[in-house]
């Protein structure tokens, strides 16, 4: 028994375990590949060793006609086998991407929705690891295991030409080894202050607006070139060793050839081997240490590369991704139960901002119950709001949506959030209100407009639907958006509807048309939740809760709330 359990303890498996399972049979293919490159690159040596030593003293053009047929077809198929391997890498490279991708896009999502600072990092990492395999750096690593190969193919010839080349590819091995060692570190703090920079331009960009307004060009622009001076001296700093290795390598692998071809020449003349078995042993040696020589001057794409996977690797596996375990009757009508929520600050930990407190929250609501949630600025009311979402997870208390936390809830489309800030993701604005959903139908999209009091103002814009928005596509004012925004939060017909002040930018019509989407919402059996101070919206709810600091000041019915007047506070007199 405490063997079956080890067994499955030990067979745990990790995404990236997974993905290197459906790989192996990709990366075989292509170490077969290699394999035949490999063996096939010994018929040049072999060749001129047969011209050397067999055609050129017996003067036989039909032999030397045979060689070269054969070597042709050889040539041939090496050709061939060099497109099969760029291929199968190719493919490994695709295959690697559609494994992990998906996963690590979800997770880089995951990882910004709670601003975890590595988050920024998880994209350029994937792209790095992808570049890296399909990029040169690989083959040389590739072709290392084949080294012994040709340094048997020399010794085999004579002892001394070996051991000559055994110890040109030991030099070049210590070399290969050295560079890791004094690179690594490097190569590290060249790519951390690499991100550094690109996370501050992109930073500005979306901020440019406000620091044209504010005339902060001259600033920003100073304290980017500042991070970009320390990234590039960083990025010379990573090449520094690399360079002086690399231009150590290729002068010795010179030297060794002249080494090689004086050695052979002084065992020809003592007549220990032919002519042709100088040219052949120079040709093997050098084709030894050519896989060596190209992992130095690919240094820097290997260390980032091996940086970039690592970093990934750690950063997707400690992540947890939603991955519910059952998926609850959609005719559940418990309602939303909340039961002493707080987060970190409220436990004692003291961490968090003043605006982020929520302070042991609880309520019900039943279906077709609608909240709105008032209070000062700072009262921790986008913070619950993330919570009923799902998009944060409080340390303390749950959140139960028809009896089902609400985090698989909203994995399984029955919570619609509309945030303060909305944007459009770029693509049609039918694409935006169906959140990308490839299924989605022409019925079910303006059918969610209709309901947001949108789809005439979507008709009225050139391409209706097909109208791109986002980045490169049509403008939209404020107002256009959070509407779209709101269509888009209804598109699923939610169990759980939460508007983070909805009416923030709309005019009068917009105004009308959500507390519309309000009341039919309601209407239908969703649970809406709205942060709003408007009077409008606040009619449409049966229940007010009132924030303070983090927690609960009142809470009840919206005619009991609104009738209670607080009292003046009393004014001290003067003794």
């Amino acid at each position: 028994m405490m063997v079956k359990l080890k067994t499955a303890v030990m067979k745990k498996e990790t995404p990236f375990h997974t993905v290197i399972d459906q790989l192996r049979r990709p990366v075989l293919k292509v170490a077969l590949a290699g394999a035949a490159i490999n063996l096939l690159m010994l018929v040049g040596p072999i060749y001129m060793l047969l011209v050397y030593d067999l055609v050129l003293p017996t003067g036989s053009v039909d032999v030397l006609m045979k060689l070269l047929f054969w070597v042709s077809l050889a040539m041939i198929t090496l050709a061939f086998l060099y497109l099969l391997r760029a291929k199968l890498i190719s493919k490994v490279q695709l295959d690697f991407d559609s494994a992990i991708a998906d996963r690590v896009f979800r997770t880089w999502l995951e990882a910004s929705v709670i601003k975890k600072s590595s988050a920024q990092n998880f994209m350029s990492d994937l792209d790095q690891v992808r570049q890296f395999i399909s990029g040169p750096a690989i083959l040389s690593i590739l072709d290392l295991p084949w080294v012994p190969l040709f340094l048997a193919a020399t010794f085999y010839i004579h002892p001394w030409l070996g051991g000559l080349t055994f110890l040109g590819a030991t030099i070049a091995l210590a070399a290969t080894l050295l560079n890791w060692r004094l690179s690594q570190t490097a190569i590290a703090r060249a790519q951390r202050l690499e991100e550094q920079e690109k996370r501050f331009r992109q930073s500005a960009k979306v901020n440019a607006e406000a620091l044209r307004g504010h005339g902060m060009e001259a600033g920003v622009s100073h304290h980017w070139m500042q991070l970009r001076k320390r990234s590039n001296q960083a990025t010379v700093m990573s090449r520094k060793f690399s360079d002086a290795i690399g231009a150590f390598s290729r002068s010795f692998r010179l030297f060794l050839q002249s080494a090689l071809l004086s050695v052979g020449a002084y065992l020809a003349i003592i007549q220990e081997i032919t002519p042709g078995m100088i040219i052949a042993s120079t040709i093997i040696a050098t084709r030894a240490l050519s896989p060596l020589d190209q992992v130095i001057a690919s240094w820097r794409v290997i260390g980032r590369g091996i940086e970039s996977y690592q970093r990934l690797k750690a950063n997707v596996e400690t992540e947890t991704l939603d991955a519910p375990d059952r998926i609850s009757s959609i005719n559940n009508t418990q309602g939303l139960r909340v039961i002493g929520v707080a987060n970190a600050d409220a436990v004692g930990s003291g961490n968090q901002a003043a605006s982020h407190i929520v302070r042991n929250i609880d309520f019900e609501l039943r279906p077709g119950e609608g909240l709105a949630i008032v209070g000062s600025s700072a009262s921790g009311k986008t913070s619950l709001l993330r919570f009923l979402a799902g998009i944060a997870v409080p340390v303390k208390g749950q959140i139960l949506l028809d009896e089902e936390p609400v985090i698989d809830a909203r994995v399984h489309n029955r919570i619609g959030y509309l945030p303060q800030d909305v944007e459009m993701l770029p693509g049609t604005i039918a694409q935006n209100i169906a959140m990308f959903d490839p299924t989605a139908t022409d019925k079910d999209i303006a059918g969610a407009a209709k309901i947001a009091g949108v789809h005439k103002l979507v008709l009225s814009l050139p391409l209706g639907y097909a109208t791109v928005v986002g980045s490169g596509g049509q403008n939209l004012s404020g107002g256009q958006t959070q509407r779209i925004g709101l269509a888009r939060s209804i598109y699923q017909r939610p169990k759980l509807l939460i508007l983070d002040e909805p009416n923030s930018n709309l005019d009068r019509i917009g105004d009308a048309a959500l507390i519309n989407a309000i009341q039919q919402m309601l209407l239908a059996g969703t649970i809406v939740v709205a942060v709003a101070h408007r009077p409008g919206i606040v009619a449409q709810m049966d229940k007010i809760l009132v924030m303070e600091n983090g927690g609960i000041t009142r809470f009840g019915k919206t005619s009991q709330i609104v009738r209670e007047r607080p009292q003046k506070p009393q004014v001290a007199k003067k003794v």
